[in-house]
Parts: C-alpha cells; sequence; structure tokens
C-alpha cells in the first residue's frame, strides 16, 4: 500500500513555524477530500496509473468502491491525527497576524479550552489589542 509521503504529504515541521505546518495540514485534508469525492464520482484525473489500467482494459467495469474506502480512510486518520493543530487554528492565525478581523468568542474559546485562560479576559484583551492604535502605527 501507498504512505501518505507517496501520495503528497507535506513533511510535516522540517524548518516549518507552526502557521505554516498547519497550513499544510488543512491543505492536504482538502486534497484528500478532492481526491476522495473524484473517486465517488469515477474522476481519476489525480491518479495517472489508475486512469491508464482503466484505460488499457475498458471493457472491464471500474468500480471504485475500494479506491473511495482507502481515500476515505486516510483523510479520517490524517484529521484525527492532527486534529490538535485545528483546535489551535485560529489562535495561531492570531499570533501571526494580530490585527486581521477573527471571530472573537471562537478565538477566546480556543485560549481557554487549549491554554486553560480566562474567557472573558481573552475577549476583552484582543478587543484592546486590535484597537490599540500604538500598536498600528
Amino acid at each position: 500500500m501507498v504512505g501518505l509521503t507517496t501520495v503528497g504529504a507535506p513533511a510535516m515541521g522540517r524548518d516549518k513555524e507552526l502557521a505554516e505546518i498547519i497550513s499544510d495540514i488543512k491543505a492536504f485534508i482538502k486534497k484528500l477530500e478532492l481526491w476522495e469525492q473524484n473517486s465517488i464520482d469515477g474522476d481519476t484525473r489525480h491518479f495517472p496509473v489508475l486512469s491508464e489500467k482503466i484505460y488499457q482494459s475498458p471493457l472491464e467495469l471500474y468500480d471504485s468502491k475500494y479506491h473511495v474506502e482507502i481515500g476515505s480512510n486516510w483523510k479520517d486518520n490524517f484529521r484525527n491525527r492532527f486534529k490538535h493543530f485545528n483546535e489551535i487554528a485560529i489562535v495561531v492565525q492570531f499570533i501571526v497576524s494580530p490585527f486581521m478581523e477573527i471571530d472573537i468568542q471562537q478565538f477566546a474559546t480556543s485560549v481557554t479550552q487549549n491554554f486553560s485562560e480566562d474567557i472573558a479576559a481573552s475577549e476583552m484583551e484582543v478587543i484592546a489589542f486590535q484597537n490599540d492604535l500604538a500598536l498600528k502605527s
């Protein structure tokens, strides 16, 4: 069976910052979702070896269930393995770009759940920080 690194999984953590790792994880999950949907639809454009095999045997009916199951399992396993990165994504987004518009309640909830900080204090601190004219200049 082919491993995830063979199909384009990002090299996790190698000379990368946390924001880059989270971006890579999210992008790879989106790719797995696309490949899963492509498999469901019988679309093999992202799988040239499979496309060639189907092309060489046009009389055999292609059943995508096997490949759909593999893709679905990869996606679910990958998502589960890296779920903690998704949980802190909004916090990392704020650190990378603190003046970007964010959902303050979602941010404060993430800070509370992952770092045991007070939710009300987190909300007020973000609002004060994002509106500090001295920091913006």
